[in-house]
């Protein structure tokens, strides 16, 4: 059983790895960006994912991928197009590989429920 710095230390030994994490909530938590948005400001604040943008490519331009799916539901929330405009477009210019699963109407779908 590893706890959070083992982890981290086992990742920083393993010089090429993937990453996957799987999304099935259709709204997540985040700050004062999604207000942003929905108000329909320009685009996000440019500092306030500088650090995690700056990782991603670190990770890529180190051979590492990371990878999220997102089983979402349609029509999507104003969060999910928050998300994807704001949060999921920038992450993939930094090299994040993401990909949406369009679950509406399937069993999945009623389990995520």
């Amino acid at each position: 059983m590893l706890d959070v710095t083992g982890l981290r230390a086992w990742l920083d030994h393993h010089h090429t790895f993937d990453l996957l994490r799987v999304q099935t909530l259709q709204h997540y938590t985040v700050g004062e960006e999604l207000g942003r948005y929905l108000r329909g400001e320009d685009g996000p604040e440019p500092t306030a994912k500088a650090a995690w943008l700056q990782r991603l490519r670190d990770l890529t331009a180190a051979g590492r991928r990371w990878r999220i799916v997102h089983a979402i539901q349609t029509p999507l929330s104003d969060y999910l197009c928050y998300a994807c405009e704001w949060g999921y477009a920038q992450n993939v210019d930094a090299g994040q590989d993401v990909r949406l699963l369009d679950v509406t109407g399937s069993d999945l779908a009623e389990q995520l429920n």
